[in-house]
């Protein structure tokens, strides 16, 4: 219909620290996702538990994923109707990461406001500014350190392989923008320079 996807919300979710209401057989999965998060990638279950109240459960789309944040609700975010666990942590991985970056900028600006160039984005296949480049390597980055850390695990290790392969291609293209740019200001850069360092450590 074209519509914001929460309108056409069938679950709501109360999500305060490891306690979960509501939401029946999705909030099983969501208990079970940061049971996973918990045990695989324990930094990342804090990192989403600290910046989250209130989750949204939407419709999932024909294929794949969706997740996203409401415009000035904070603390608040919908994902799509998914039981797989591994996918449900990557969507609250990449949302608390929005939430912590939003945190931010309305304080401290990401890159230069007044330079107009766009840059390709591979994760939407169209031109961005470079702070939405920021934003979306900033999420991605943490799901690519998400996924990294599930390796671990023998049963989620081919899933866990398959969400790196995913999403490294992406964010090498983006890496070669940011790296090189004279655009992004200290706090930019001390968004992305962590996560690049961590991603390539030992590389």
């Amino acid at each position: 219909s074209g519509g914001h996807p929460v309108t056409g919300a069938r679950y709501d979710a109360i999500v305060v620290g490891a306690g979960i209401v509501g939401a029946g057989i999705m909030g099983c999965a969501i208990a079970h996702a940061l049971g996973l998060l918990r045990a695989l990638a324990p930094r990342y279950r804090d990192w989403v538990t600290r910046v989250l109240r209130r989750l949204i459960v939407v419709a999932a789309p024909q294929a794949g994923i969706m997740s996203g944040n409401l415009h000035g609700y904070y603390s608040m975010f919908y994902i799509s109707d998914c039981r797989d666990p591994l996918g449900i942590g990557e969507m609250l991985v990449h949302e608390a990461s929005h939430q912590y970056f939003h945190s931010i900028t309305p304080l401290e600006d990401v890159a230069d406001q007044t330079d107009p160039t766009t840059y390709y984005s591979p994760f939407v296949k169209r031109q961005r500014t470079i702070d939405r480049l920021v934003l979306a390597y900033h999420a991605f980055a943490n799901v690519y350190l998400y996924y990294r850390e599930c390796l671990a695990s023998q049963d989620h290790h081919k899933q866990a392989s398959a969400g790196l392969r995913t999403v490294h291609d992406d964010l090498s293209v983006v890496e070669e923008t940011l790296m090189t740019s004279d655009k992004l200001t200290p706090t930019g850069r001390a968004l992305i320079e962590p996560l690049y360092r961590e991603m390539h450590r030992g590389n």
